[in-house]
């Protein structure tokens, strides 16, 4: 597992000279390479995070149009076939495919 801030590990990652993680890789016995390159907005707060399969970027898995008012109040996910699994309404409550599960 390989995390990247100024150096990328992940091609498409940009840069991040503020602390902040650019990418992220890792590899499993036997799969093909994953890695994340991450996106923030101007607080620093991320806002998408492109999922990489064997170096070729795909919607599946990816976190895209993280919203924020004052906390986090969605972060919309498809899985592997790009159905939407779950979405963050608030930090209070997370709906699972029509189930919301109260934290």
């Amino acid at each position: 597992m390989s995390l990247g801030y100024y150096s990328p590990v992940q091609s498409g990652a940009t840069a991040r000279y503020s602390g902040d993680i650019s990418s992220w890789a890792w590899t499993q016995y036997g799969q093909p390479a994953k890695a994340y390159a991450f996106t923030y907005d101007g607080a620093h707060r991320l806002t998408a995070g492109q999922y990489y399969n064997n170096g070729s970027s795909t919607n599946a898995l990816s976190e895209k149009s993280i919203t924020y008012d004052g906390e986090c109040i969605g972060i919309p996910r498809l899985d592997m076939h790009k159905i939407p699994i779950f979405k963050i309404f608030s930090t209070e409550s997370i709906v699972f495919r029509n189930f919301f599960l109260l934290l």
